[in-house]
């Protein structure tokens, strides 16, 4: 089993870490995003910000593991990492889970994650022959606030 984690760029492919940012040091293990919802009401507001673009052959029993914090003041605890593949698919609308079955598209709320860390692992078996493509950090924000 291989495991994909997000943690500041950091890949684990079997027990080898991958790092993909160019100044990423091997003892990193954060990346911040931070933004502010400006959306007024009423529609469906998102950001897809590239964290790297990598291909790497998904196999059966990969993961993708991260720990995600969201600001308690968030109106919306959402938000979190997906990925594209080179064929045109993605993780959000591959139905994909984490272990407590919140599903991996990042308009999910994650309550868990609201005001401290919550670990994420999500089995990418609905991905499996595929390559990816790039990584995104994923900003949800329909209500206005932090």
């Amino acid at each position: 089993m291989r495991r994909f984690c997000a943690l500041a760029c950091l890949i684990l492919l079997g027990a080898s870490p991958v790092l993909f940012a160019a100044d990423a040091k091997p003892g990193d293990t954060c990346l911040m995003f931070a933004a502010r919802n400006i959306a007024r009401g009423g529609g469906n507001f998102f950001l897809y910000c590239p964290i790297v673009e990598k291909r790497i052959d998904i196999r059966a029993g990969d993961a993708l593991e991260y720990d995600v914090y969201l600001f308690a003041g968030n109106p919306m605890p959402v938000g979190g990492i997906d990925i594209d593949t080179a064929g045109g698919g993605n993780l959000r609308d591959a139905g994909a889970v984490d272990q407590d079955n919140l599903r991996a598209h990042g308009d999910t709320r994650l309550d868990p994650a609201k005001g401290k860390w919550y670990h994420r692992r999500i089995p990418l078996d609905a991905l499996a022959g595929q390559k990816t493509r790039r990584f995104n950090g994923v900003f949800e924000g329909d209500k206005e606030g932090s």
